[in-house]
Parts: C-alpha cells; structure tokens; sequence
C-alpha cells in the first residue's frame, strides 16, 4: 500500500491524487476530467493505490474538513504549478449556494467533529476539548464533567431538575441523602435513581454506557429495562439495550485523574477516545490497524504519544495536516 510519509505535507504524488478526486467530487466534473482521473490513475500501482486512498480521505473528512485539507500549503503550493486549466476553482468547490448548505449542516452534525453541534453550543453547562469542571445542582446533585461533554437541563412529568446529557461524559452523583427522584435522559434512554454515583458516557452519538459507582440505578430504553448496583454497568445503542455486566469503576472514572486507561482495546476505539482530547482530529485510513489491540495508559495531557505507540509498535506512518488533523496508515 502506498504509504503517506512522516512529514507536515503530503507528498507530490498524494496530492495529485487528492486534485483528481477533488475535482471529481466537485459536483461539476467534465467528462475531460474523468478520463483525465482514469489515465492518471493507470500509470502505475503506486498512482492507483494513492488515488484510492485520496477517495478514502475525501469522504471521512466531510465538507469543511475537505476545505481546511485544500488549504494545505503544500497542497497549493502544488496546485500552482498546475496548468490553470487543471484546477479546481474555489467557486466550483465552495461557491455561494453551496457554502449555505454546508454551513447549515455544519451547524447539526459538525463534519469530522472539529467544533461542537448547535446542540452542544447551547447547552446549559458544557465543556472545551481538554477541558474538565464540576457544577452543583438543584436538590442536591453534583455533575463532573468530561472533556467535550454538554449537558442541558429540564423539567418535564413532573420530575425535578431532569438533566439530559447531550454528548461527552459526566459522573452525576447524589450529595448527602436525598427521597426525590432523580432522572438523567440521553437520547432515548432513561436513568433514574435517589441515592447513587454514576459514570455516563455518549461519546459518539451512537451508544451509551452507564457505570455504577455507588448505589442503585433503574435504566429504562424502548420498554426495556435493567436494575444496576455498584460496580456492574449496561450499554445501549441500535441494538437495544445490554444486561448488566461487572464494571470495573477505577477505570471507567481514570479520567477524573487524568489518566485513560486501554486494555485490549482496538486501536480504532483508542483514537475514537484520543480525539475527545486534542484539538483537531486523528484519521485511521488503515482498518487492519485499527484492529491492533492496545494496552497502554495515557496521560490527558499525552495523549498525542498514541501516535508514537502507533509507530513503534504496528510501523503505521503519520502525516500532519493543518488544523491539528493527523493521517495514520
């Protein structure tokens, strides 16, 4: 496979590649383009592979990451050595209709999660990358919240300072004794306690895991519903709701002593982590490496040695991007 090397630009040869697909994925590619993409790609395996690997970068970088890749110096710098009748307009890629959708959808699902959704923006409490805080809430509940976690409140059914975390990760625990039912909603998951700890954690906006630390909780999804006592936790995610399983609450918590603690964890599930901690975004372009298992703890603050670990122990490549975005192959 055709590797990206180890430097803070891509290589002339990644980069011609990344100016066909671009063109290609316009929206408005010329017939002249195409062929021009089919005889480029022709010339020799290494100009196939990277044409691959351009098309597989282009579509996990989504719409704005695709923008902050088009200003890669190099990038430019490259394409000015084109003739002008190779290159892609910035009208063409970014014009002005254009940019109003992206910037709309921007707003909801923020593409490669490179800023916080609208959701987030406006929640009631919530935190930066890197950023962790604790708030005190009505009736006696105290919140800790991760890195990226947004949290809103709510009043509804007649239930008390409901509160609804809307991404990230939070330990939502009980002060003192307390007989009023408390209710922590994510997505379409329901946790309800009166006197407990708990570890949430709805990182990706696709499953939720909810650890308990001390007490009792109720978790009701979809009609199901699960009873947690200390140290067993549950998940839930389109496959519907798990049964309690024994947690180990040291590690589900590190991070409150920042520390994240990996054992036999895939790779992919590593950097999914990792990127709730650093600015920009690490991009695994090679899925039998995200299959490598991982045992390694980090510091919060160190987390960017995953790329180091990546090196020495799997020989993966890493290239920086502007933006904080890094490729790993």
């Amino acid at each position: 496979m055709t590797k990206l090397h180890d430097t803070d630009a891509l290589s002339e040869l990644e980069c011609e590649a990344l100016d066909h697909v671009q063109r290609l994925m316009s929206g408005s590619a010329t017939l002249e383009a195409i062929e021009a993409a089919k005889l480029w790609q022709r010339l020799s395996p290494a100009h196939a592979e990277a044409i691959g690997l351009a098309r597989h970068l282009w579509t996990s970088l989504g719409p704005l990451g695709r923008e902050i890749l088009a200003q890669d110096k190099a990038l430019q710098s490259f394409q000015r050595r084109r003739p002008a009748r190779l290159r892609p307009s910035r009208r063409a890629l970014f014009g002005g209709a254009a940019a109003a959708a992206v910037v709309g959808y921007a707003a909801l699902c923020p593409p490669f999660d490179l800023w916080p959704s609208l959701a987030e923006l406006t929640a009631d409490y919530r935190t930066g990358t890197g950023e962790q805080r604790q708030v005190m809430l009505a009736n006696g509940l105290s919140v800790v919240l991760n890195t990226q976690t947004s949290i809103t409140m709510h009043s509804a059914n007649g239930e008390r300072d409901r509160v609804e975390l809307i991404s990230g990760e939070a330990v939502i625990s009980v002060e003192g004794n307390s007989q009023l039912d408390h209710v922590v909603r994510v997505a379409d998951g329901r946790i309800s306690f009166h006197d407990a700890s708990i570890n949430v954690r709805y990182a990706d906006h696709v499953s939720c895991t909810i650890t308990c630390l001390q007490g009792s909780v109720r978790v009701e999804r979809l009609g199901a519903v699960v009873e947690l006592g200390a140290d067993q936790y549950v998940a839930f995610s389109d496959r519907g709701l798990s049964s309690a399983q024994p947690a180990d609450a040291d590690v589900a918590t590190a991070w409150q002593k920042g520390l994240l603690i990996f054992h036999q964890t895939p790779l992919s599930e590593v950097i999914a982590e990792i990127n709730r901690y650093r600015r920009g975004k690490i991009v695994l372009l090679n899925a039998a490496l995200g299959r490598r298992t991982v045992n390694a703890r980090f510091t919060v603050d160190g987390v960017d040695d995953i790329m180091v670990l990546a090196q020495r122990e799997f020989g993966a490549t890493v290239t920086s991007l502007p933006g904080g975005v890094v490729l790993l192959t």
